[in-house]
């Protein structure tokens, strides 16, 4: 009798550890890879990158909230409670990065972002899904994209250089990528060469491979010593970036 007991009361136990591992509670409060504090946006509709961590399953349900204020006092510069189709991955493992494309044009300025998750229904009866805490609320730019298209007849400036190198670092954060290791410095009073815009097409190959699967097209991306470097080639550049963002 008291061996039946105890077996009964291992039963139990091991039925209790059961439940508590499939009822383990929300997701982890979420935290992003990207974008990092400040950074800043062209065109306003940024990209997103963050993870959390479940306790069992995957996440499958995101909330997402940008405002003027942080704390999400103000949140009608964009809300959504999503459904998968906008996210990839989705579901999403635990502790995978799932990366989202803001579906809306949001107004230039200081923006504040935050997300929260919520996990699988691991189990039957009453639904156990939890929204998890709201993440850290991260400062982000909107912005114009600066300068505007070269015009025929204009010079090409050294400050053509240096918005985009700016541009493209930000888009290479975006997949964690290192900013690029260009040859030269543009300054005033320095010669523009080749490499100095080629190596900006080359260092858009990256994360352009990991959306599209190819190599960014441009008008500069056969040019070689010799060759002239022409307004289209800057704006070409500038196009990437900008269909980037939108």
């Amino acid at each position: 009798m008291e061996f039946r007991i105890n077996y009964i009361f291992l039963i139990l136990i091991a039925l209790t550890l059961q439940v508590r591992v499939l009822y383990a509670g929300a997701p982890s409060t979420p935290t992003f890879d990207y974008p990092v504090s400040g950074e800043t946006f062209y065109n306003g509709s940024p990209w997103i990158s963050f993870k959390a961590v479940s306790a069992v399953g995957n996440i499958n349900n995101v909330q997402i909230q940008i405002g003027t204020t942080a704390g999400g006092s103000d949140i009608a510069d964009y809300t959504l409670s999503t459904y998968p189709l906008t996210f990839y991955p989705m579901p999403a493992g635990s502790g995978v990065s799932i990366k989202h494309h803001v579906q809306a044009a949001i107004s230039s300025g200081t923006r504040y972002i935050r997300v929260r998750v919520m996990g699988d229904n691991p189990g039957t009866g009453a639904d156990p899904r939890a929204w998890s805490n709201w993440s850290s609320n991260i400062q982000m730019v909107i912005s114009a994209l600066p300068g505007s298209d070269v015009s025929a007849g204009e010079l090409i400036r050294d400050d053509h250089f240096i918005d985009l190198r700016s541009q493209i670092d930000s888009v290479r954060k975006f997949y964690a990528i290192a900013a690029y290791s260009y040859t030269n410095t543009p300054a005033v009073g320095n010669l523009i060469k080749i490499e100095d815009i080629t190596e900006m097409g080359t260092a858009l190959t990256s994360p352009f491979n990991a959306t599209t699967g190819s190599n960014p097209a441009w008008s500069g991306s056969s040019l070689s010593g010799g060759d002239l470097i022409r307004i289209g080639h800057i704006n070409d550049l500038r196009a990437i970036i900008s269909d980037w963002d939108d």
